[in-house]
C-alpha cells in the first residue's frame, strides 16, 4: 500500500519532477512481489518434500 501510494505521489507530480519516486516505489513494489512469491513456493516445497 505504502508504495502504491509513493507511485501514485510521484504520478501527482507529473513524470519531469516524480520519476524517481515513481522508479523507486515500482522497484521497491517488484521486489517485495518477487520475495513474497519465493516464500510461498519455498513453503510449497516444504510441504511436499518427502
Amino acid at each position: 500500500m505504502k508504495n502504491l501510494s509513493t507511485v501514485l505521489f510521484g504520478f501527482s507530480m507529473g513524470l519531469e519532477t516524480g520519476w524517481t519516486l515513481i522508479v523507486m516505489g515500482g522497484a521497491s513494489s517488484v521486489l517485495k512481489l518477487v520475495l513474497l512469491w519465493q516464500l510461498y513456493r519455498a513453503r510449497l516445497v516444504e510441504r511436499f518434500a518427502p
